[in-house]
C-alpha cells in the first residue's frame, strides 16, 4: 500500500547510508522533497545523508548534509560534535497543531 506523502508528514528527520541508494523509491524522494530535502542519493552508495524538515518547505531548506567520506551530521540546538559523541538531546517541545 502507498500512502500520500502529504496525508502523514508534518515533520521529519533521518540519517541514511549504503542501501538508500538502491533501495529509495521515486515516491520515497518525492516525499523527502516535501520536507525542504534537496540532495538525492539514490546511486550514491556509501555516501551520509543526515537531514531535518519540515512539511510545506521547499527543496534545499531542510537541515540537510550528505558526505562521502564522514558521517553525516545536522543538528537544531544542541550540537555535540566531539569525539566519540553517538547522539546528544536537547529539550524537546511539543505542540499542539490545529
Amino acid at each position: 500500500m502507498i500512502h500520500k506523502p502529504d496525508a502523514w508528514i508534518a515533520s521529519a528527520r533521518g540519517v541514511a547510508i549504503d542501501d538508500v541508494s538502491q533501495n529509495l523509491q521515486p515516491e520515497a524522494v518525492d516525499a523527502l522533497k516535501q520536507v525542504g530535502v534537496d540532495n538525492d542519493l539514490r546511486f550514491s552508495f556509501r555516501s551520509g545523508h543526515a537531514f531535518i524538515g519540515v512539511k510545506g518547505a521547499q527543496p534545499g531548506q531542510a537541515l540537510e548534509s550528505v558526505d562521502g567520506r564522514f558521517p553525516a551530521n545536522v543538528a537544531v540546538g544542541k550540537n555535540v560534535s566531539a569525539d566519540r559523541v553517538a547522539f546528544a538531546l536537547g529539550p524537546v517541545f511539543f505542540e499542539t497543531v490545529k
